[in-house]
């Protein structure tokens, strides 16, 4: 939820009393969560792209950063030059 502040104070109280509850509960798996995290990570290749489709003049394709989790949209002439950014993915979600 971008602005927390705008639930009524019951839901965030009960949110807040749940996300509690669910940290204790779960604070003994912390250190399996991170190897798990850090394992999975490991195992995605993070710059990926797919093939770029042609439609009239140009090429069109997505891609994804290293570091970054949305898609970065992009068009390109035929010859892979002049590549424009048509969406930043990470850059939408921020925030």
């Amino acid at each position: 939820m971008h602005n927390p502040d705008l639930l009524k104070p019951e839901i965030r109280n009960f949110l807040e009393v749940e996300n509690s509850y669910q940290d204790a509960i779960m604070a003994s798996t912390k250190p399996l969560q991170e190897k798990l995290y850090s394992e999975m990570r490991g195992r995605i290749k993070e710059d990926d792209s797919s093939v770029p489709f042609s439609d009239g003049q140009n090429l069109y394709g997505r891609k994804y950063l290293t570091g970054g989790q949305h898609p970065h949209l992009f068009r390109s002439g035929h010859d892979g030059s002049q590549e424009t950014a048509l969406l930043d993915g990470d850059k939408e979600a921020d925030g």
